[in-house]
């Protein structure tokens, strides 16, 4: 698993990764996973959830995206992703999410500094293939934080990672599970300094895999 050195790429304001939680992995149900031990009141929550594409059990509390989910195939071979959202209360703990049936694997975000209502989401979806891009969003607001994101079905890897329109741009997670029919997911974040389109992310999956795919805009608080 890769993690980036926190805090992510603090600025003087603004947005920033204050804290990644584990990653929680299973096989054949739902699994709990926890908001990251530096997360603070007022902090947005991002839950990541990577599973087959089926119905994913939401996260309590959270709301989801509404671009969110993206998902392709069947069974086995498929792939869906989901992100939900909330605002750190002050005492948080974990919560259920997942698929009965299938790989689960899933992770909280905390960031700080963000104005807690999402900038812009968009997302899309493949059939298997290496070949990853996550679709371009249009900021509104100067110095939004960016996350790619993609779910695969593959115990496997992402690399090449590039955007030219954003900012101090880098992975800042990559992980997956052999549990039950395997799975994994990947990050990747920076900063549209401008308002406007940020243009699609690409990367290159280690083995070809169906994927789900979502581009994330935060604005400052």
């Amino acid at each position: 698993m890769l993690l980036t050195a926190l805090p992510f790429w603090k600025p003087k304001s603004g947005p920033f990764i204050a804290a990644i939680g584990t990653v929680a992995k299973g096989s054949g149900n739902a699994v709990s996973v926890s908001p990251p031990a530096g997360a603070q009141a007022g902090d947005l929550l991002l839950c990541i959830v990577g599973t087959e594409n089926g119905g994913i059990t939401a996260p309590s509390g959270y709301s989801e995206l509404s671009n969110s989910p993206q998902g392709n195939g069947t069974f086995a071979a498929s792939t869906r992703l989901g992100v939900y959202s909330k605002v750190h209360s002050g005492s948080e703990s974990a919560v259920t999410v997942g698929l009965f049936g299938s790989h689960t694997i899933a992770v909280i975000i905390a960031i700080r500094n963000a104005n807690t209502t999402i900038n812009v989401n968009t997302g899309n979806n493949a059939s298997a293939t290496t070949s990853v891009s996550c679709p371009t969003a249009t900021t509104t607001v100067d110095g939004c934080l960016v996350l790619a994101v993609v779910a695969f079905s593959v115990a496997t890897t992402v690399g090449s990672w590039a955007n030219a329109n954003l900012a101090d741009f880098a992975e800042i997670l990559d992980d997956n599970t052999t549990d039950d029919d395997d799975g994994g997911f990947a990050i990747a974040a920076g900063y549209k300094v401008t308002a406007g389109a940020t243009g699609a992310t690409t990367a290159t999956l280690a083995s070809a895999s169906t994927q789900g795919r979502m581009t994330i805009g935060i604005a400052p608080a």
